[in-house]
């Protein structure tokens, strides 16, 4: 079997256990191949997909109801990708805003920001293949409620 379908068999035992987290997006397999990322992810049934640019890198906008992900592409820097997300970590916790992490893995975690005594979730996650790297993120305008930031992390994790 090769590595995409082993992939794709591995994200659709995922979606069978996450359609029964509460949270009110069911998963299956996306290809983005056809918007310039070589990979899938876990996204709703009829998601709405856009392509655009943010400066050198490609950004694919995956969204259909609270389910919002932005998958950002570039040339891979000279770096791992633990050594990006520790970046991004350190970047994330020097917010003012950050409140804590509640995933940490080695390529990507789940934080919370408490902002006027709310608080919002959000993940990062890095992705390296051939000579580039993804970085996946919620979109940049929806909020998400914990566990739907966990789920949509899970759903993106190669």
């Amino acid at each position: 079997m090769n590595n995409r379908a082993v992939f794709l068999l591995g994200f659709f035992f995922l979606a069978l256990f996450s359609c029964n987290s509460g949270v009110d997006f069911k998963l299956q397999p996306l290809d983005l191949a056809q918007y310039g990322i070589p990979l899938s992810i876990m996204a709703p049934d009829s998601a709405k997909v856009k392509k655009s640019k943010i400066g050198d890198w490609d950004d694919v906008t995956v969204k259909k109801g609270t389910y919002s992900l932005q998958v950002l592409a570039k040339k891979a820097p000279a770096q791992t990708a633990e050594e990006m997300k520790n970046e991004e970590l350190a970047t994330v916790k020097a917010d003012k805003f950050f409140s804590k992490v509640l995933v940490d893995d080695d390529n990507g975690f789940v934080f919370e920001t408490t902002i006027d005594s709310l608080n919002y979730y959000d993940f990062r996650y890095i992705h390296m293949q051939g000579d580039r790297v993804f970085s996946f993120q919620k979109g940049f305008t929806d909020n998400l409620t914990m566990a739907e930031a966990k789920e949509m992390y899970a759903s993106v994790k190669q």
